[in-house]
């Protein structure tokens, strides 16, 4: 809870013996009809881990895999989607995802849920891609360096803090680790990665000062437009743990 509002669930799996598999978080896309999107989904090689049902104060929901085996669901909320505000501290602001092909894993999604494809530039060289919905992105897809081929394809989730080093100490102190430091990013963000004891991986992002801010180029300047698709009408829902 934050400011009296739900931000994500938490869910107790059963670990069979010798399987070594952390906690992580699953984010679940905002649909208007679960069972065309898991139709859609299938025909673009989706894999269906569980078949859509209904779940109690909940809504419509289904879990999947994309083509390169990374774990979402999709939910139609019982009570309606909350409208788009910016985030607070302490509530979720940003969903990521590292992918071995970002263009092909952003045409999935863009196929799938009708996002709108945005290419940025990123200082750093690496190629990202944000999607995007009514007006608003939803998510970013960044392609994983050369060198980390061995890694699985993973999400990781931002939330919102005040501060950012206070929040990695405070992190530290119980029982967290550091995955990525404290740095700014391109947006003028400071930002770290990090983990939970249980081994879930998320971010935290601090916004930058007004005067930081001001010194930055403006988002128009630093995006381009390259693609659209759908009705636009996947959107970012509340998080649960996998």
């Amino acid at each position: 809870m934050s400011g009296g509002r739900p931000v994500a669930g938490i869910l107790a799996r059963r670990i069979h013996k010798g399987e070594e598999r952390p906690s992580a978080w699953l984010p679940f896309i905002a649909v208007r009809d679960v069972d065309a999107a898991v139709s859609t989904a299938r025909q673009h090689h989706a894999q269906i881990e569980s078949d859509p049902a209904d779940v109690p104060l909940r809504g419509r929901q289904a879990l999947l895999t994309d083509q390169e085996g990374v774990r979402f669901g999709i939910l139609a909320s019982a009570s309606g989607d909350p409208p788009d505000s910016a985030a607070t501290p302490g509530t979720w602001s940003w969903t990521a995802l590292v992918a071995r092909d970002s263009g092909d894993e952003a045409v999935f999604y863009q196929q799938v849920f009708g996002y709108a494809v945005l290419g940025m530039p990123m200082s750093s060289g690496f190629e990202r891609v944000r999607l995007s919905s009514d007006g608003q992105v939803r998510i970013s897809v960044s392609a994983m360096p050369a060198d980390a081929a061995s890694l699985h394809p993973y999400w990781i989730d931002f939330v919102r803090v005040a501060n950012a080093a206070d929040a990695v100490a405070q992190a530290l102190k119980l029982g967290g680790r550091v995955i990525l430091n404290v740095h700014r990013n391109d947006r003028g963000d400071q930002t770290a990665v990090l983990a939970d004891p249980t081994g879930a991986r998320f971010g935290i992002t601090q916004l930058p000062s007004p005067g930081v801010a001001a010194m930055l180029p403006s988002r128009a300047a630093r995006r381009q437009i390259v693609g659209t698709g759908g009705d636009g009408r996947g959107v970012a829902a509340p998080f649960a743990p996998e």
